[in-house]
């Protein structure tokens, strides 16, 4: 249940942060424009978060999640490289904090494999 949980707030953060983006949002292009990205790069940020966002729901949850934990690495870059304040970060700092809980909630949760007994 708790796993869904962190799941679910996790997803929602990145549905929310994709679709703006492909909806070409005034925030969303002021931040990409000051960050001297290409607003392609927006369209291609924005689908790859709806797409992980959908995929933490799949058996690739875990894939979905390290890619996601990836991504979080060039958004700190971004971030420090413009030298925006902390609270700028903050989102990306919780996000990033719960995508590592639920990879440990993840583990934590899986069957693990036992030995094959012999049939002697």
């Amino acid at each position: 249940m708790k796993l869904k949980i962190v799941r679910g707030l996790i997803s929602a953060s990145f549905l929310f942060a994709g679709i703006s983006k492909l909806l070409g949002t005034d925030m969303q292009m002021a931040g990409f424009q000051h960050w001297g990205y290409p607003l392609w790069f927006m369209y291609a940020v924005g689908a790859f978060e709806v797409v992980m966002a959908i995929a933490l729901w799949t058996k690739y949850s875990k894939w979905a999640n390290l890619l996601l934990l990836a991504q979080m690495v060039g958004v700190f870059y971004t971030h420090i490289h413009s030298h925006d304040p902390v609270q700028v970060m903050s989102l990306a700092i919780v996000t990033t904090l719960l995508l590592i809980t639920h990879w440990f909630m993840m583990k934590r949760s899986l069957p693990t494999m036992q030995p094959m007994q012999s049939a002697i």
